[in-house]
C-alpha cells in the first residue's frame, strides 16, 4: 500500500470515528402534554436540563413507537434525552405518577385562510440595527415571516428555523428565477432579552444579508399583537417561554398566501411560495 492510500485510509477512519461520536445524554423529569404518534413525537413539559436547556414545553422525537403505549397525557415521567448537533430523541421512559397535570395547556392554533389581509401598519418594531421596522412598509416585497428567540437551544425548534432561513437566503441569492426582492423576517418572542444588539450578533452568526433577511424586536405588546394576528401562540410558564411554530408567506399587500404550522417545510418550498406570493401581487393589479 503506497503512502497516499495509507493517508486516505487514515482520514476515512478518522472521519468515521467523528461521525459516530457518542451523543450527549441527559436524565430528564417532565410531564406528558401530548402524544403525536403521526409525527413520532411526545410533547413534554420538562424541568431544567443542567448544562443544556431551561425548563420548557417541547416536542421530543420518539424512535421506538412502543414508548407511546407506556404513557398518557398528564403522566409524570423520567426519561433519557440523547442529543447530537443535528438530532435528538428520547429513550427509557419511566412513569413516576399517573395523571398529574401542571401548567397551562397550549391554546388551540388560529386558522388563517389564504388571502387574509393582516393589519400590519400599527405594529412598529425595531430591526437588528436599531432602525424602526414595519412590515407594512415593505411595498412590492413578498415576505416570509417566522417567530423565534435566540436562547432557544432545541435543535428542532428555533435553531432549525434559522438554519432553514439561512439556506433559503442562499437559494434566493443564487437563483435568477426568484422574485427580485423577497424578504425573510425573524421576529423574536423574547423582546426583553433579544435587544437589537443581541439580534445583530445572532444575525452575524447566521451570516444574514440584511438586504434579504431581517431580525426584529419591539415592545412586548407590539410583538404579542403581531403574533396574535399571525396565529402564533407564545406564553410564559413559571417565567419560561413556550411557543408554537408558525411561518407565514405574505404578499406585499399584507395578504397571507401560505401558512406553515410546523418545521417540516423545506427551504426550496419556502422560496417557491415566495415566488407565488410575488406573482399574486402582480396579478392583483
Amino acid at each position: 500500500m503506497n503512502v497516499t492510500a495509507i493517508l486516505v485510509t487514515v482520514l476515512l477512519a478518522l472521519a468515521g470515528a467523528l461521525h459516530s461520536a457518542e451523543p450527549q445524554e441527559f436524565e430528564v423529569l417532565g410531564v406528558v402534554r401530548e402524544l403525536r404518534r403521526d409525527k413520532n413525537e411526545l410533547v413534554i413539559k420538562h424541568e431544567a436540563i443542567p448544562g443544556y436547556m431551561d425548563a420548557m414545553v417541547m416536542p421530543f422525537t420518539v424512535r421506538d413507537a412502543r414508548l407511546f403505549d407506556q404513557v398518557a397525557p398528564d403522566d409524570s415521567i423520567s426519561f433519557k434525552l440523547k442529543v447530537t448537533d443535528k438530532a435528538d430523541w428520547i429513550e427509557k421512559i419511566k412513569v413516576i405518577a399517573r395523571g398529574r397535570s401542571i401548567g397551562t395547556p397550549k391554546k388551540p392554533d388560529m386558522v388563517l385562510k389564504k388571502g387574509t389581509r393582516l393589519a400590519l401598519k400599527e405594529i412598529e418594531l425595531t430591526d437588528e440595527s436599531g432602525t424602526p421596522f414595519n412590515l407594512a412598509g415593505n411595498s412590492d416585497r413578498a415576505v416570509a415571516l417566522t417567530f423565534f428567540f435566540t436562547r432557544c437551544p432545541f435543535p428542532k425548534m428555533c435553531p432549525l428555523l434559522s438554519s432553514k432561513f439561512a439556506e433559503a437566503q442562499k437559494l434566493i441569492a443564487a437563483d435568477p428565477g426568484t422574485p427580485k426582492n423577497p424578504l425573510l423576517v425573524s421576529v423574536t418572542i423574547d423582546p426583553m432579552r433579544d435587544t437589537p444588539d443581541v439580534l445583530s450578533r445572532y444575525a452575524k452568526m447566521q451570516k444574514a444579508d440584511p438586504a434579504l433577511w431581517r431580525f426584529a424586536t419591539g415592545k412586548l405588546e407590539k410583538v404579542t399583537k403581531l403574533a396574535f394576528l399571525c396565529g402564533t401562540d407564545f406564553w410564559e410558564d413559571n417565567g419560561l417561554i413556550n411557543h408554537s411554530l408558525r411561518t407565514l408567506i405574505i404578499d406585499s399587500d399584507g395578504r397571507v398566501q401560505r401558512v406553515f404550522t410546523d418545521n417540516e417545510w423545506t427551504p426550496e418550498e419556502l422560496v417557491s411560495e415566495l415566488r407565488h406570493a410575488s406573482k399574486a401581487k402582480r396579478e392583483s393589479f
